[in-house]
């Protein structure tokens, strides 16, 4: 039988409200990640996902996490997260070592598959734990690596704020840790984004390099 559009959305609104604005899950919503596996009904989803992102924007949100669980193997590691992320608010994801924050981030980046329903943006730019950079190329040729298109004037605008001046034509592996994570923060920004994930921004850092970053942070927040 054919799937329709108004079958995908009542199935669905079943399981978070009929206006959009009630999230309490039922198991069926578990059901999601499978339909946009389907070739057949994975535009549907799509369609319906966009309409409701559309509306999550209206109400001053960027995303929202619908009853997300996440295991590893038999293991459980997030049970029935809920959350809406507002636009142009900073959030700190806290817990002990091993409870799932890094999971979490990278479910709601799009880099890890969970049940339940997620809205997110298209456009998600992410500041890993570890810096991801060419150690023996120069800073120029790692940020032209995210974004070949953006001006050198304006990569060292970008340098100058974060008070890395004079370090464009220097490689990586001549930098300090905390001038690197800058310059991971910098690669993460120089693309339009709509969302920016910062997985443990101080992570290797000593007391003088997080304050250097979080001056940085704050700055452009």
């Amino acid at each position: 039988a054919t799937t329709t559009l108004s079958e995908i959305t009542h199935y669905t609104t079943v399981a978070v409200g009929p206006n959009l604005n009630n999230h309490t899950i039922i198991d069926e919503v578990k059901n999601v990640s499978t339909l946009e596996a389907n070739s057949c009904t994975a535009p549907l989803i799509k369609e319906f996902k966009d309409k409701y992102f559309k509306q999550l924007k209206s109400e001053g949100a960027v995303a929202s996490l619908n009853g997300v669980s996440k295991a590893f193997d038999d293991k459980e590691i997030l049970t029935n997260i809920n959350l809406k992320i507002a636009a142009g608010k900073s959030y700190c994801i806290c817990a002990d070592s091993g409870k799932g924050k890094t999971t979490l981030i990278k479910i709601i980046a799009g880099l890890e598959n969970a049940d339940g329903l997620i809205i997110k943006p298209d456009n998600i730019s992410m500041v890993f734990q570890e810096n991801r950079l060419f150690e023996n190329k120069t800073v120029l040729h790692n940020l032209r690596a995210f974004n070949n298109k953006i001006a050198s004037e304006d990569i060292e605008k970008l340098l100058l704020a974060a008070g890395l001046d004079g370090v464009m034509e220097k490689t990586i592996s001549e930098l300090s840790g905390g001038m690197k994570r800058r310059v991971s923060i910098i690669a993460a920004l120089i693309n339009k984004s709509d969302m920016l994930i910062f997985d443990e921004a101080f992570s290797g850092l000593d007391m003088a390099n997080a304050l250097a970053v979080a001056k940085f942070l704050n700055e452009l927040n």
